[in-house]
């Protein structure tokens, strides 16, 4: 009992560190997003009519109202008071990723000892790929920790738990509800393990959340998946433009000076970036490979964990180097989903090998985590990487708009779209949540029309440009009417004859 006692009060003050690794990074720029503004949309819809699918006001102009996107993540926020939610968002992503970093910290703490436990626990925390993705309101670690728990769930019922089949069966379905490449993950990763394992038991609870969704979900399952699906055909039309800059990799407006985006330059060298950034997302890898010797000595469980990691990083690969799979996402961000795993099996080895070259290994790891993570602290507290900041600048254009007749309303870059409809209540030119990803093909990821296009089509009344985006020359038009020029941010009517007659 006192050993237990004395883990669960060791945890504080690592909860402590956790939170402070966590928000250092964000703390003077915690109100931004874009996600973070549709979430709060919805969930304030959702909060109020208590109905799926979530149908909000017409704020998008090129997406329907009706919401085809998984509302789960929508409905865990409408679960708290709005007002709080509203004052607090920027702590939600880190508050749920401390759920997982909490079972890591009692799993190895209290298997190997509390200063196990702590040093898994700080590496967590200082995660440098976690730091990034949660630095803003998103439901990726809501998905994470709804597959995390469908994937252990679903080993105990492999193992001979009937229970467990239950349990993964509902982390499953709400999976399928709440976040679409946790799903993509799982869709490879079931097949795998019953492949490696040689045993159809893997695929009864995702065939069974499957059902579960289909039967529950009804029509609007089936329209998640069409929205689903077309969002995967608009990124295999476009992947190469992932990441380009809108006006600057424009075949309107460019002048082909802008790095290409996320897949950048020939495959070879994309590839080389590629492989750097897995390794910088999680050094514990290496780690996990020096185990395969051992591998006739590892327990049931850490072979599972192997297996798990193995098939992550596999499909990361897949989704990375493979053209054709690129639709798929950014094949970095499956990374987070081993890394429970790959740090878990990293401990352990270093207890079970008990020896210098494990104890130089871990020491190895913590020096790169340590070195990308102030690297990624840096980068997310440099004013050049904040652009969309609801900040002071902000705040007065927000009041500008309210007060004057913006109706309709173009944004670049498009992530200041979300945050202007959510704070102003005003339409803007955009889309990208639900089904309609069609509509913004023209727009995004880049300009493949004049801006006179879409003013002309969407009776379009003002521009908010951030000048560190692009400059309004380079969008080769002239203000015709300027409502504020604050800091960055120009807000004005447009003179497009002259554009129209080009």
């Amino acid at each position: 009992m006192k050993a237990d006692m004395l883990l669960v009060l060791s945890f504080f003050p690592l909860l402590l560190l956790f939170l402070i690794l966590r928000f250092y990074p964000i703390w003077n720029f915690r109100y931004r997003g874009c996600d973070a503004y549709y979430f709060l949309i919805t969930s304030e819809v959702f909060r109020k009519s208590k109905r799926i699918p979530i149908v909000i006001p017409p704020y998008f102009l090129l997406e329907q109202q009706e919401q085809w996107y998984p509302p789960g993540f929508s409905v865990f926020l409408a679960l708290f008071p709005e007002k709080w939610v509203k004052r607090n968002y920027w702590l939600v992503s880190n508050l749920l990723d401390s759920v997982i970093f909490a079972l890591l910290f009692f799993w190895m703490g209290g298997m190997y000892g509390i200063g196990i436990g702590w040093l898994a626990g700080l590496a967590y925390a200082s995660t440098p790929c976690l730091v990034l993705e949660y630095s803003a309101l998103t439901s990726r670690p809501l998905g994470v920790l709804f597959a995390v728990g469908f994937l252990l769930a679903s080993y105990l019922w492999v193992s001979g738990n009937e229970l467990a089949l239950v349990v993964a069966i509902i982390f499953g379905f709400l999976l399928w509800f709440t976040h679409k490449l946790s799903i993509q993950l799982i869709w490879f990763l079931v097949p795998f393990l019953a492949l490696w394992y040689r045993d159809v038991k893997w695929l009864f609870p995702f065939l069974g959340s499957l059902g579960a969704a289909f039967i529950l979900g009804r029509k609007y399952f089936f329209k998640m998946l069409r929205a689903h699906w077309e969002i995967v055909g608009f990124w295999g039309r476009n992947w190469q433009n992932l990441g380009a800059h809108q006006v600057r990799n424009s075949p309107v407006y460019g002048d082909g000076k802008a790095g290409v985006g996320y897949h950048r330059g020939s495959w070879l060298k994309s590839s080389i970036t590629h492989t750097r950034r897995v390794f910088q997302y999680n050094p514990w890898v290496i780690i996990v490979a020096l185990i395969i010797p051992d591998w006739n000595q590892l327990s049931d469980f850490s072979r599972f964990l192997f297996v798990w990691t193995l098939g992550s990083y596999l499909w990361a690969g897949l989704t990375l180097y493979l053209n054709n799979l690129k639709a798929l996402g950014e094949g970095t961000k499956y990374i987070k989903y081993a890394i429970p795993s790959s740090m878990i099996l990293a401990f352990s080895t270093l207890i079970e090998k008990d020896n210098f070259l494990a104890l130089i290994m871990i020491v190895f790891c913590f020096l790169v985590q340590l070195f990308f993570y102030f690297f990624t602290v840096r980068e997310i507290r440099s004013n050049e990487a904040q652009t969309g900041v609801v900040d002071a600048d902000l705040e007065k254009i927000f009041e500008v708009i309210r007060g004057n007749n913006c109706k309709r309303i173009m944004c670049l870059p498009t992530h200041l779209a979300t945050v202007i409809a959510y704070m102003t209540r005003k339409q803007v030119c955009w889309g990208t949540h639900t089904f309609g990803f069609h509509n913004v093909e023209d727009f995004f990821p880049v300009l493949r029309k004049p801006i006179a296009h879409f003013f002309n089509k969407y009776q379009l009344s003002h521009l908010l440009l951030d000048k560190k985006f692009a400059g309004i020359e380079e969008l080769k038009v002239k203000p015709k009417h300027v409502l504020a020029d604050i800091g960055s941010y120009l807000l004005c009517s447009l003179d497009l004859a002259d554009e129209i007659k080009r």
